[in-house]
């Protein structure tokens, strides 16, 4: 991944917004250990991977976008992607489709099922694929990834058994932080991902809240 990275990041070109929001989370807490008391596996991201649905497709469809030859193009889905770790070594990438017509529980059940199959080492194409690139020497694989990234992102192509594609990514990714003790972070928009947004979760903390001016 490491030698894959030097093709695919570069000094930043383009402009972005970063922010950071606080939310209540007692209520959440409690549905999650009532749902997992059930025998079900549902984690904090697991929610906000329908909650982030939910609003690409109701509230802010104009960010289920991505740029195409200057223009911008309204995506037909909207699929939510979450990085997940393989057996504690390696990242990978969950993609659910049409996230924003699935409850909380099927969404887990879904993502659990592709980690499940992964841990057994099956059902990994992006892992398969990730491995080429980077036995390319540098710096021709930063050259072949530019014109992957030009051909499929900005003129429309496909390159088969690449997986390049312009929904390899889905509408925004959601990634965990809060598990490896973070309570804030400011994601990179991976130059691959032809994503417009990137949601990272924080760790789950007690803090002061003030209601009612109190």
């Amino acid at each position: 991944w490491r030698k894959t990275a030097v093709a695919i990041f570069e000094k930043p070109v383009d402009g972005k917004l970063s922010g950071f929001w606080d939310f209540d989370m007692i209520e959440v807490s409690k549905a999650l250990k009532e749902w997992n008391g059930q025998g079900n596996r549902v984690t904090i991201m697991h929610f906000f991977m329908a909650v982030m649905s939910r609003v690409l497709a109701y509230h802010v469809p104009e960010l289920n976008a991505y740029c195409q030859w200057g223009s911008v193009k309204q995506r037909d889905d909207v699929t939510v992607s979450a990085t997940v770790s393989i057996g504690g070594q390696e990242i990978s990438m969950v993609k659910i489709e049409q996230a924003h017509l699935k409850s909380i529980l099927d969404i887990s059940k879904e993502t659990n099922d592709v980690v499940k199959q992964r841990r057994e080492g099956r059902d990994d194409k992006a892992l398969s694929r990730r491995d080429p690139l980077a036995q390319i020497p540098w710096p021709f694989r930063t050259w072949l990834f530019r014109f992957m990234r030009w051909f499929v992102y900005e003129w429309g192509g496909s390159i088969p058994g690449s997986g390049f594609s312009k929904d390899m990514f889905g509408s925004t990714l959601v990634t965990n932080i809060g598990s490896i003790g973070l309570h804030y972070g400011v994601p990179a928009l991976q130059p691959a991902s032809n994503l417009s947004a990137v949601f990272a979760i924080g760790r789950i903390h007690d803090s002061v809240k003030v209601i009612d001016g109190e």
